[in-house]
Order: structure tokens, then sequence, then C-alpha cells
């Protein structure tokens, strides 16, 4: 029986325990009715949230060519609308297309495919664990299968492979690395590094030998199209240029103008192939005629090429330290005024150009169309990546809009113009924009 002349005897005791009983009490009423209050609160945030994504859905396919996801975010291309927060939830694909008439998106990556519902959730992928080889139509998968290369037909309507064939008997390929060691390939033939061999494989007929042509440290030395392969080479003292076939497995050797080696490969369009001449001249392949071509001396040593223009009527040379603009069809230097830290090609003949220096008079992003004085379309440069080609730039020649952002905002501007308007202010800069494509720009397999 609990003793009350106990608490008579210590009267600032029984104070403390009854303040501590009813302030406990109390407390416990309150936090019960503001968790029920709390959790009513975020059911309707939940579904207000929900129905906000639905509504977007809706309305999606007829925006079809009028939709961007910036680093998962989802606008509207034209009115600058940001349609949804964290919309795309997957890891941003290489390409991403709308496929309205099905109400579904599909986004291609390196080893698979990934089919989407229009709320932005995946529904179907194919790829498995170590990946497909898939072509450029998105129709047919090359991969390996119980030590063996296999191809099928892809069912995008399904979303699955159909017309599965064992393409080859050898029992000698493993799954996990197969896709990642194919250097070259084609609809009938691929060539594959296997357990220290180079392989070339016909996934017609399944034979399996090894190459003619030894190819190591490829880089830039492979067409678009998969199909050929540009070398360098030395034959009794006489260096040499080589082209490989690899449908054909043959290659074709060109002899040099003069005894220097060729040190660098850039194939700027599917026909043409530059190469440097030991850092100090600059040569083409023509595959269409079937021909070398020494084009000019290049006023500073050059280590690399890069940075294309999207005809391939431009190329980048240089090193570290410096570079210039090659004219391969005028065979001359184009003057770029002072150099800026990052380029990138917005059409055939223009540049967009960052310079994120101090000075004032050159900070900023700039237009430079070839020929012609440089424009500032903005005070900040666009974001780029200190080493590799990585920067915020995406232009969409369908639209006739050219994307950026800087560390403030995103900013979009017509093709041809020097105006750049800001699209929508950003917290932080922007990693990666894609362009969500009309699905049958790409394939009418659905």
């Amino acid at each position: 029986m609990f003793r009350w002349r106990f608490l008579k005897q210590f009267p600032k005791i029984a104070l403390a325990v009854g303040v501590f009983v009813v302030s406990t009490g109390l407390f416990g009423f309150w936090w019960y009715f503001k968790r029920s209050q709390t959790h009513k609160e975020n059911v309707v945030r939940d579904d207000r949230a929900k129905q906000k994504v639905e509504a977007v859905a809706e309305v999606i396919p007829s925006m079809e060519g009028n939709l961007l996801v910036a680093d998962g975010d989802l606008y509207q291309l034209d009115s600058g609308k940001l349609l949804l927060k964290n919309w795309f939830k997957e890891a941003m694909p290489a390409k991403l297309f709308l496929d309205a008439e099905n109400g579904k998106l599909i986004a291609r990556y390196g080893k698979g495919l990934v089919r989407l519902n229009l709320d932005g959730k995946r529904d179907a992928s194919l790829g498995g664990q170590y990946g497909l080889f898939i072509n450029s139509a998105m129709d047919t998968a090359v991969y390996a299968k119980d030590k063996d290369v296999w191809k099928a037909t892809i069912n995008l309507r399904e979303f699955k492979l159909v017309d599965e064939q064992r393409v080859t008997t050898t029992a000698g390929f493993m799954e996990r690395f197969f896709v990642d060691n194919i250097l070259l390939a084609t609809s009938k033939v691929l060539v594959v590094r296997n357990n220290n061999q180079l392989l070339r494989i016909d996934l017609v007929t399944g034979e399996v030998i090894s190459t003619k042509v030894p190819l190591s440290g490829l880089k830039n030395q492979r067409s678009p199209d998969g199909a050929l392969v540009v070398g360098g080479a030395t034959e009794r003292r006489v260096q040499k240029l080589f082209v490989y076939d690899v449908e054909k497995d043959e290659a074709k050797y060109f002899d040099m103008d003069f005894r220097m080696k060729v040190t660098e490969f850039a194939w700027v369009n599917r026909n043409t192939c530059a190469y440097l001449v030991a850092g100090v001249a600059l040569g083409v392949y023509d595959r269409e005629k079937q021909e070398i071509r020494q084009l000019m001396r290049l006023p500073i040593q050059c280590s690399e090429m890069i940075n294309p223009s999207p005809t391939g009527h431009y190329v980048f040379c240089g090193s570290l330290n410096a570079r210039v603009l090659v004219n391969i069809e005028g065979k001359k230097i184009e003057p770029l005024g002072t150099p800026a830290q990052h380029y990138e090609w917005i059409a055939d003949d223009v540049l967009l150009c960052a310079r994120d220096v101090p000075d004032s008079n050159l900070r900023g992003t700039w237009v430079k169309q070839i020929g012609k004085e440089e424009v500032r379309v903005s005070t900040e440069p666009y974001t780029f990546a200190s080493r590799g080609g990585g920067s915020s730039v995406l232009s969409i020649k369908e639209a006739g809009i050219v994307f950026f952002s800087t560390r403030g905002g995103m900013f979009k501007m017509k093709l041809g113009e020097t105006e750049a308007q800001m699209f929508a202010p950003l917290a932080k800069p922007l990693t990666r924009f894609v362009y969500i494509e009309k699905w049958e720009k790409v394939t009418g397999i659905l």
C-alpha cells in the first residue's frame, strides 16, 4: 500500500512527482494528436502529389516533341514550365523516346533498354544482369548465354526477346564479360576480346576465328557504324596506314608519303577519318574513294583530335596547352579569337564557348559562328567538366533550340540567334539534359 505519509514528510518530492506525472500525461496526449494530424497531412500531401503526377502523365502524349528531362525533372520546352520535380527516377539514359500511341517511354542505356510508364516509374527492362549489345535500330540483340553467343529479335510491343538463336557452339564465352569486350560489330559480324584473344564471330554462319589484324587501343579508330577500324603499322621501316573491314575480314594498307608515324585518329563523319602524322601534319582517309590524302602541316605540335563538327567539316587539334580549329574541307586553320576553356558545337558551323575566368570582359557563355565575331549570350559560363567532354549543353535541331545551364539557371536560345533567355532558375548546376524524342524517328517496330 502506497504510503502517503512519506510524501507528506517530503513535500518538495511530492510536488516534483506531481509535476512529472501531469506533464508526461499532457505530453502524451499532445504527441498522440500531433502524430495523427501529421499523418493526415502526409496522406493529403501524398494524394495531391499523386494526383499531380497522374494529371501530367495524361497530357504527356499530347506534348510529344516538347519535353525535356533535366537531372530527373520534367520541363515543357516551349514555355519553360517545370511540370514535375524528380519525375524520372532511373539513371539518366543515353536516349529517351516517347511512344505516345502506347503511353510508354523507352530509355536506351549502354547495355540495355528500360520501358517506363508515363509517371516515370519502371515498367519492364531488357538487359539482365550482364547486358545486351543492341543495334542502332533497337530491333536486334547479341549476348552470351550458356557460354555461347546468341542473337535475338527485340519485340518492343511485348518488350521481350523473341526468335532466340544460338550463334556459336564453342562454349567458351563468359556472360559476365562478353558485352563489355565487344570491339566492333555490324549486323553480320562482331569482334570481341575473349580470354586474351581477339575473335571474329560471323553472326550468320557461327564461324569463330582469330582476327587477321591485331587490334589494340582502338579509342577513336572505330568507324561510327562499327564496320571499319583504322590504324598505323610499320613494315620494313615504312610507315603504313591500314583500314580493316570487319565483315570482309580484310585489311587494306596505304604507304605514307614520308617516314613519320601516324599518332592519332578521329572519325569526323561516317566516311571520313582524320589522322595526325607525328603530331605535325594532318591527313584524311576517304572511305568512299578508298584513298588517303595529306592535307596540311599544323602550326602547333598536336597530340589529339577532338570534338569534330556535326558534319565533319571541322575538327579541333591540339594538346593540353593549346588547340586550333582545322577546316578539313578548306585545308586551313580557322581563327577562334581568345581561347575558351570549353567548346560545344550547336550547329554545323556554330560553337558555344565557355570561359570561367575572373576577367568580366571574357567571362561567360559566347556564341561563335565560324568566320564571324563571337557574341556573349550569358555573363556566366555554362557548366562543363574540367576533364573529359561533359557539359550542360544540349542542341535540339528538330526543335531549333539549344539549352545550356550555368550555376544560377537554365537557358534556352533559338538556333541561329544570339539571345538567350532564362529557362528556369537552378539551386545547383545541372549535370545532364535529355530530350524526349519521338519514337517513330528511330524505328517502326512498334
